[in-house]
């Protein structure tokens, strides 16, 4: 019972128990659920891809797939690529920098993108929202059969049987798993949705 309690006062029903270094994942009983957002939706689906490098503070690091994967995926696309986030975030070369000052006017921007790609969090969240194709880069800390969406890309690492490990510290299994989704693997998903 008090677990139970905790799960919904921490807002994470996805999990078994809590603790600050593991997240055990529930896989048999709870799937995410497609929200809704409120924003002042843009008039038309334009040309550009969303792309965020960087993940909040305080994030597991494991949901981290690395600055250099990033910029080499987006040097691999020929779209016109924006990346959103306060005034004197780090922008990936060749990347328009939309500044966003909250959630919400991240997500107005992602509302009006052609496709994005994220790392798994908040923003992917907001685009199966707001109906928005996206490649959702999981690697090996949590897995798309509980915070995946129908539609979306979701590159996981399952084969070595230790995902999702649900590690919040820095995790040598995490990072194989991110090492092993390539920029070009990463391309290759986000033109099925182009």
């Amino acid at each position: 019972m008090r677990r139970e309690f905790a799960h919904v006062y921490l807002g994470r029903p996805f999990t078994t128990k809590i603790s600050d270094a593991r997240l055990p994942w529930r896989f048999t009983d709870w799937h995410v659920e497609r929200g809704e957002i409120y924003v002042r939706r843009a008039a038309h689906r334009g040309e550009a891809v969303v792309v965020e490098p960087h993940i909040k503070g305080g994030a597991s690091p494991n949901k981290q797939w690395g600055w250099g994967r990033w910029q080499d995926l987006v040097s691999r696309v020929d779209v016109p690529w924006v990346q959103v986030g306060p005034p004197g975030t780090r922008v990936l070369n060749g990347v328009r920098h939309v500044p966003t000052t909250t959630f919400l006017d991240a997500c107005t921007v992602l509302s009006g993108a052609r496709a994005a790609v994220l790392p798994e969090g908040g923003l992917h969240h907001a685009a199966a929202a707001l109906g928005v194709g996206t490649v959702v880069i999981f690697g090996g800390r949590s897995s798309p059969a509980n915070l995946g969406y129908e539609g979306h890309e979701n590159l996981f690492d399952p084969a070595n049987g230790e995902s999702p490990c649900g590690q919040s510290v820095a995790c040598a299994h995490c990072a194989r798993a991110m090492a092993g989704i390539t920029p070009a693997d990463v391309a290759q998903h986000l033109e099925r949705l182009l």
